[in-house]
Order: C-alpha cells, then structure tokens, then sequence
C-alpha cells in the first residue's frame, strides 16, 4: 500500500505557495461554517414562506390552510424553550429527506440539528448509517464536544468525515504530529486528510 509522507520540517517555497495553503485552509473553514449555519438555520426559508402566505392579502391568501404555520411556530417555540422532545416531534413529523418539497428537506436538516442539540447522539448515530446529512452533522458534532476517541471508532469503521473531524481536532489542540499517525493509521491513501495536516502545520510555521 503506498502511503504519502509529510516532512515535518517542510516549509513551502515561496510566499505565494503559503498564501494559497492559508487561502484555501480559510476557505474549508468557511465551507464548514456555512454548513453549521444551514443546519441550524433550515427552517428559516420555511418560516418567511409561511409567514408571507398567513399574511398574503386577498381572499386567495384568506381562504389558505395555515396549520403549517402553527406547526411551525410550536415547534420554534419549543426549540427556544428547549423543550427538545416536542420540537423533535414536531419537526420530524414534517421532514423528509431529499423530498421534492423543499420546506420538508429544510425540516429534514432542522430535525438533524435538533438531535444534536439535545444530545441524542445515539439517535444521530442510528440516522448516520443510512442519511448523509445525519452523518454531517454527527461528525460536526462531536468534533465540537471534543470526542476524540467516537471520531476514532467511526474513522475506523470507514467513515472519511470523521476521519478529516478527527484530524482538525487534533490540529487544533497542536497534536499535528498525533494528526499525522491517525492519518498513517486510519487514511494512509487519503490525500484530503493529508491536506488538512499539511495546511495546519503550514499555517502553525508562519506564524511562528
């Protein structure tokens, strides 16, 4: 098997060399950061639709069914009360999956995050085995709760989003060299990870 090796005293070799690498790290930062947002803000689409067709004037607008509009702000008001159980109830009762309505995708992610905000990682790891988006964003996070060795255990059983979660954390917390092993063990083959250890120790040389 041929694995790629990164010299830890390896420094690129021209200053337009290092802005790329600081430029496209940034860029995979804001990547995932766009990703958190529309997670934990999928059902805002939805809300100023719903909120636009209660208020629509005419008759066409007063004759609408707005029960979606008062299923919609139960559940919101439950999420801002973290009252999880009724917030899941409700969001997930109109989520589906890559459906060809919108608004049900939108609470499909909405649902998703919610899992993860109340801690029912258990059943985030049960959608994970068959849903990309649960897998997203059970990856995120116990990247963001520090759970190294459960980033471990999936890398392990095959899972790339949390073997490139697993090697972030422990760049952040100035492991690269530990990030470098996991690489070798877990991803030898797998340039993308090699990548983010290689961008990180670029980044941690420059501003030294």
């Amino acid at each position: 098997m041929k694995q790629h090796k990164i010299c830890p005293g390896r420094h690129p070799g021209t200053a337009t060399e290092k802005s790329a690498q600081i430029k496209a790290l940034k860029k995979e930062y804001a990547d995932l950061k766009q990703t958190n947002e529309t997670l934990k803000t999928a059902g805002s689409s939805l809300a100023a639709e719903l909120y636009a067709t209660r208020h629509r004037d005419g008759r066409e607008g007063a004759l609408r069914d707005t029960r979606p509009v008062e299923w919609f702000e139960q559940a919101q008001a439950a999420e801002q009360r973290r009252d999880w159980d009724a917030a899941i109830a409700l969001v997930s009762a109109h989520a589906e999956c890559y459906s060809t309505d919108p608004s049900r995708h939108d609470s499909h992610l909405w649902h998703m995050d919610l899992l993860a905000r109340a801690e029912r990682l258990s059943e985030l790891t049960e959608h994970a085995l068959t849903d990309v988006h649960a897998r997203r964003r059970l990856n995120a996070s116990l990247h963001e709760r520090g759970m190294e060795a459960a980033l471990r255990n999936r890398a392990e059983d095959g899972d790339h989003g949390a073997l490139y979660a697993l090697v972030r954390l422990l760049c952040e917390t100035s492991r690269a060299q530990e990030a470098h092993r996991a690489v070798q063990e877990l991803g030898p083959d797998d340039q993308y990870a090699h990548q983010i250890v290689a961008r990180f120790r670029s980044l941690s040389s420059g501003a030294q």
